[in-house]
């Protein structure tokens, strides 16, 4: 208001009205303070009550105050531009406001900052003066929602098993997974629904390289490939194109489509040599194949000993690497696995062949006492 503005406060009436000073009021000449307060007030209030522009002084902004009406308005809570500029809550004061009739459409007077959340309006956002009502009503009553996204997967499979005697050769074929991932939420009958797909995560395949071989398809099978002692390791890979953009729940463009790329996956074969068993015809028979880096491996010895036929564990070298091997023998009676003597099996070092190869190993025979059928335990340590 000037620099009387701390006076005119001061004079400040009901609803915020403001009075001049009348001589015939008083009962005396007014003082030249008193007349200032008068010509002060001619171009700051009407009928009495304030009138406060757009600026954040309250003066008024000959732009975005321009071709508006004065309305008496009076002053909520949530007015902070007003009350910031020294207008106080429950006063009245003339604010500009647009043009009304001829089709328009009603718009809010003044920038209002929300102090609680409703529909898309967050606490501490503001509306800002001018705003189309339908669009106000439209932010209060609706929301925007946002679509989630499962990103793409990569795996890569063989159709063998993974466990394979060193030097056998096989022709294995390898098959790229390339799940794309989705969009998750889109419009149902109108509705949006968080958890219906609305399309892909990733573009489609270009191309994939399959164990060197490029190819449009996923599969490969990779010839003769001679099984190695330990992993034997195979890659994939495929490359895509960018993905679909997603839309929010408004049909508007959401974030950015998922960039072309490329994915990446491999499997593995192991090598192993087998644990072969005694049988009950004095030969010995291959135990189902199991990794090297296992323990506590069982071993069944279903038949009867004599005192020339003894149950019998043969183990490579190489899996037992420098560890003890201590034979355990189930219990029946409490189902528990129990250690041996040291001296009921002997070992003794043989070979075998395995895929055409010879392969040093240590073969444990059992030494006291004839049993029947037993089951056995490895346990390296």
């Amino acid at each position: 208001m000037g620099i009387l503005s701390d006076i005119m406060k001061s004079l400040r009436g009901l609803n915020g009205i403001y009075s001049p000073f009348y001589p015939n009021v008083l009962g005396r000449a007014l003082t030249h303070q008193e007349m200032d307060y008068n010509l002060d007030l001619i171009g700051k209030v009407i009928h009495g009550y304030r009138v406060m522009g757009s600026n954040a002084d309250g003066s008024i902004n000959v732009d975005d105050d321009n071709e508006k009406v004065l309305i008496l308005y009076k002053v909520l809570l949530g007015d902070t531009t007003l009350i910031d500029a020294g207008a106080e809550v429950g006063e009245s004061v003339w604010v500009p406001a647009p043009l009304g009739g001829g089709g328009g459409t009603a718009e809010t007077i003044l920038p209002i900052t929300a102090n609680i959340a409703a529909g898309a309006i967050k606490i501490g956002d503001t509306v800002p003066s001018g705003t189309d009502i339908q669009e106000l009503v439209r932010q209060l009553l609706l929301t925007t929602y946002y679509p989630t996204f499962q990103n793409p997967s990569f795996s890569l499979g063989a159709s063998v098993t993974s466990l394979q005697e060193v030097g056998a050769v096989l022709n294995i074929p390898l098959t790229f997974n390339f799940n794309r991932g989705v969009i998750l939420g889109d419009l149902v009958g109108g509705t949006w629904s968080a958890g219906t797909t609305q399309d892909f995560r990733a573009g489609a395949s270009i191309s994939y390289t399959i164990a060197g071989n490029i190819s449009a398809g996923n599969t490969y099978t990779l010839p003769n490939h001679t099984i190695i002692i330990s992993t034997n390791t195979f890659n994939g890979s495929v490359s895509y194109g960018v993905g679909p953009q997603p839309v929010d729940s408004n049909e508007e463009s959401y974030l950015t489509p998922l960039p072309a790329g490329t994915g990446n996956a491999s499997t593995s074969i192991e090598g192993v040599y087998p644990i072969f068993l005694g049988t009950s015809g004095g030969t010995e028979t291959k135990r189902a194949l199991i990794s090297h880096s296992s323990n506590n491996i069982t071993c069944a010895q279903s038949y009867g000993e004599t005192p020339s036929l003894r149950h019998s564990i043969a183990i490579s070298d190489t899996m037992i690497n420098g560890r003890i091997v201590t034979i355990q023998k189930l219990n029946t009676n409490n189902n528990q696995y129990e250690n041996l003597a040291m001296n009921e099996f002997v070992a003794t070092s043989d070979t075998r062949t395995i895929q055409g190869s010879s392969v040093n190993y240590k073969v444990y025979t059992k030494a006291l006492t004839p049993g029947g059928t037993s089951e056995y335990r490895i346990v390296f340590s």
